[in-house]
């Protein structure tokens, strides 16, 4: 669980550095690191629950970071 919080950590801190530095390579890299920690959750097998409330707080953490 540590490696799965650590890569959504780390994809959200390169979304919000993207509003800093140009190019898109950052927000890519975010969204890459997201998807990966969404991938290594999934391979873990939690409940069909927990995954959906990782996923919309995923979802409401970049839309805080957007604003």
């Amino acid at each position: 669980m540590f490696f799965v919080l650590s890569l959504a950590i780390t994809g959200l801190f390169l979304i919000f550095l993207e509003f800093f530095l140009p190019g898109v390579i950052m927000a890519l890299g975010g969204v890459l690191l997201l998807f990966a920690s969404l991938f290594v959750l999934h391979m873990e097998n939690p409940s069909i629950v927990f995954f959906l409330c990782y996923l919309i707080g995923l979802i409401v953490l970049v839309y805080c970071v957007i604003q």
